[in-house]
Parts: C-alpha cells; sequence; structure tokens
C-alpha cells in the first residue's frame, strides 16, 4: 500500500505542478486581440476559399484496432501472474503480425 499512496501523491504533485504552471503562464502571457485581418491566411492579399482535403482512412480503422487490442493486451499483463505473461507477450506479438499480414 505504501508503493501506491506514493504514486498517488506523485500522480497528485505532477498534476498540480502542471496546472499551476498552465495557468501561470495564462497569467504571464500576452494577450491576443483577433481582429479580421489577423485571423486571414496571407496570399498575397486576396481572399481565397479553402479546399477539401480527401483523406484515406482505411489505415486509421487498423490502428484503432491495434490499439485497442494492446491495451487489452496490457490489462491482461498486469492482472495475471508473471508466470503468465510469456503467453501475453506471445499474443501481442501475434497482434502485430496480423497487423502487419493485413497491411501489406
Amino acid at each position: 500500500m505504501i508503493i501506491l499512496e506514493k504514486v498517488m501523491i506523485g500522480a497528485t504533485l505532477a498534476t498540480l505542478v502542471s496546472v499551476f504552471f498552465y495557468l501561470l503562464g495564462i497569467w504571464l502571457g500576452p494577450t491576443v486581440k483577433y481582429t479580421k485581418e489577423k485571423v486571414l491566411p496571407y496570399v498575397g492579399g486576396e481572399l481565397y476559399r479553402p479546399e477539401k482535403i480527401l483523406v484515406f482512412v482505411h489505415h486509421f480503422q487498423y490502428i484503432i484496432l491495434f490499439v485497442t487490442f494492446e491495451m487489452s493486451v496490457l490489462v491482461l499483463a498486469f492482472a495475471f501472474h508473471p508466470a503468465v505473461l510469456p503467453s501475453v507477450v506471445i499474443y501481442s506479438m501475434f497482434l502485430l503480425l496480423l497487423l502487419i499480414i493485413i497491411l501489406i
């Protein structure tokens, strides 16, 4: 329990320090007034219409699946006894190999 308490104290301290520096940056940083001219992109003084960018999201589906399965492997790795850990690592390697095969 002592280790868990130390981790909680460390996480709380890290969060408080981060919030402190974030608020300090807001307080000390310059204030910007956003006018119409300031937010316009520079294209030699002419206005232009933004174009649509086509994004191919096919591989992102595989990446999301891979991250989901990898998180489940991480949970399994910490949930089981260390003797079971090699099988979890083998499962993780199998998922990585499967993803590579699918993407090729």
